[in-house]
């Protein structure tokens, strides 16, 4: 070891001669009496002109890799922005070319990004043997200084599952772009929150694109409790390392416990708090696994367990509104309380790994569903029930009782047979608006049942006559017509149960019950009056109508919750 490198009185980390900071803990390694080794950053004085375009306001935080200020654009209307400004003071030859890149791969990574979540890249330059990174200020404070003044340090489950739910979106946007970027230092001093809730992920100094067929990083970087096994050099990062972080984050959040004090060790959840749901506890503990393979695959698949997460007793203390339309505003992250780690060895960490993850895992708060709202994808899911319902309707109900099987079962003596097949032919049209309610809502099931005994009807008039008789065509069966569409219509308010999440057997229980009342009940009651079947046919026709309904809506509820959506946007 170099004689003349000294040593950390905080956390003992062995430092460069030069060095005004440490490397590993962010402290400050200065002595009362050394002034002569400061940093040379967090020192431009107010109104000091950056690039002759940046008014310096004042320094809004200070930490090991250099200061940020609080600025304004000259130019553009004196816009407030946030300056970061790094030094090469106090650093050795290949510190400098290793903050260089970091400083370059976070301005080159954010000005391709545009997410309501992540702050706004304006501008970069270097002036002074500094570096300066102009980006979104945004007002407000780390989620870190937001938990210290929460009672207890931990916050109420559905705010914590909120935050989760959109921390996820955030972090699956990063991860779908190509190649994946995977953050590597997800932790409360690195996420800003806005005075209405709304956060901004900060610092892209260590992030890194993903490498397929990599073995591992090139360098072990990190914030030690947050950072993932992985992130100490045994393997390459992965989108699951980011899963790990947000895991340990979820935990702090509702525990109140810092990771940074047992790193690894976490304690069961529903034993720090009881009131957690058991699925959220599962959650969080499948995402802090040691071994990646065995925690979730995706942020995708965190978000939905999360959204579906069920808070038996509210609390008390109000909820924060998520924006989702990017505002204007600037976010700056203040003092980075828990500095980034730079892990030059495993050291004990094997010891560490080998014990038991304990954590708990849980997932996000259930986020209200709109069940009036009508956007991109109802219109999406409206055509496409459309063409599938007329498709349907045009062979259920005019083709059904000309084919072969139908009209031997009328040839036939056997006339409850022919019921029968009749019957559960017709029920085949109510399978697809049903569906689509449940899951998109009421105007998307209402306007495939709709459109669909349009398009059906428009298909046989086009094909088996040559003039006009759409109208004609729609009479005979008006009522039935009438009791698809409002059961494609009324099966949308489901949503305010299920909130369309059908990863549990009851909410799809719930839905197929509601399905089969919907289209038993008025059918049995127009059977009997209207078409005089008499009470008997009337009652067998209404349930023999619900057995497509009782075979195929299961089947598809559970596929839409495996496939449909994993295939959301980031934003819902």
């Amino acid at each position: 070891m170099n004689p003349s490198s000294f040593f950390c009185d905080t956390c003992g980390a062995v430092n460069e001669p030069q060095a005004s900071f440490c490397r590993t803990c962010g402290h400050s390694l200065l002595s009362p009496g050394n002034v002569t080794r400061n940093a040379a950053t967090g020192h431009l004085l107010t109104n000091h002109l950056l690039k002759q375009r940046y008014r310096i306001l004042d320094v809004v935080g200070k930490g090991g890799m250099g200061a940020v200020y609080r600025a304004e654009d000259t130019q553009l209307g004196n816009r407030k922005v946030a300056i970061k400004e790094m030094s090469q003071s106090g650093l050795s030859p290949q510190a400098i070319i290793d903050a260089t890149e970091a400083f370059k791969q976070e301005a080159h990574i954010l000005a391709r990004l545009q997410h309501p979540n992540l702050p706004n890249i304006y501008d970069h330059f270097s002036e002074t043997g500094r570096w300066y990174l102009v980006m979104s200020f945004i007002p407000g404070e780390t989620l870190g200084d937001y938990l210290k003044k929460a009672s207890g340090r931990k916050l109420p489950v559905e705010e914590a599952l909120q935050i989760g739910v959109e921390l996820c979106m955030v972090l699956h946007y990063l991860h779908s772009q190509q190649p994946p970027i995977i953050f590597r230092d997800l932790k409360p001093f690195n996420i800003m929150r806005t005075f209405d809730g709304h956060l901004y992920l900060m610092d892209f100094g260590i992030a890194r694109h993903f490498k397929p067929g990599q073995a591992r990083d090139t360098a072990a970087y990190g914030s030690m409790g947050y950072a993932a096994p992985e992130q100490y050099g045994k393997a390459q990062t992965t989108p699951r390392s980011d899963i790990y972080s947000l895991g340990a984050l979820l935990h702090q959040m509702l525990s109140g416990l810092d990771p940074t004090i047992t790193p690894f060790l976490f304690p069961p959840l529903q034993a720090q708090v009881p009131a957690i749901p058991a699925e959220l506890a599962t959650l969080v503990e499948q995402m802090l696994e040691i071994d990646e393979d065995k925690r979730p695959t995706s942020m995708l698949e965190v978000k939905q367990k999360l959204r579906c997460i069920t808070v038996s007793a509210p609390t008390s203390v109000p909820t924060p509104v998520i924006l989702t339309s990017l505002a204007p505003t600037q976010s700056v992250r203040p003092d980075p309380g828990a500095p980034t780690q730079v892990v030059t060895s495993p050291g004990d960490l094997s010891q560490v790994v080998t014990s038991p993850t304990q954590s708990v895992v849980s997932p996000s708060p259930r986020t209200p569903v709109k069940v009036w709202r009508f956007g991109r994808r109802q219109l999406v899911a409206s055509a496409i029930g459309i063409l599938f319902c007329g498709i349907v309707y045009y062979f259920s109900i005019y083709q059904a009782p000309v084919t072969p099987l139908i009209v031997s079962a009328l040839n036939s003596s056997n006339t409850w047979y022919f019921l029968f097949l009749n019957t559960v032919f017709s029920g085949f049209v109510f399978v697809v608006p049903i569906f689509l309610g449940s899951v998109y809502g009421p105007w998307a099931g209402l306007l495939s049942a709709v459109g669909g005994i349009c398009a059906g009807t428009l298909l046989y008039d086009r094909f088996h006559y040559d003039s006009f008789h759409f109208w004609e065509m729609l009479v005979p069966d008006w009522e039935l017509n009438v009791v698809l569409a409002l059961a494609g219509f009324i099966v949308g308010f489901v949503l305010l149960r299920t909130q369309g999440c059908y990863n549990k057997g009851s909410n799809v229980a719930f839905v197929v019950l509601v399905g089969c009342l919907l289209i038993s009940i008025p059918e049995a009651f127009i059977f009997d009056l209207v078409y005089h079947d008499g009470f008997v046919v009337s009652i067998f026709k209404s349930f023999v109508g619900i057995i497509p309904l009782l075979i195929l809506l299961p089947l598809l509820l559970i596929t839409s919750n495996m496939f449909i959506k994993r295939g959301k946007q980031s934003h819902p």
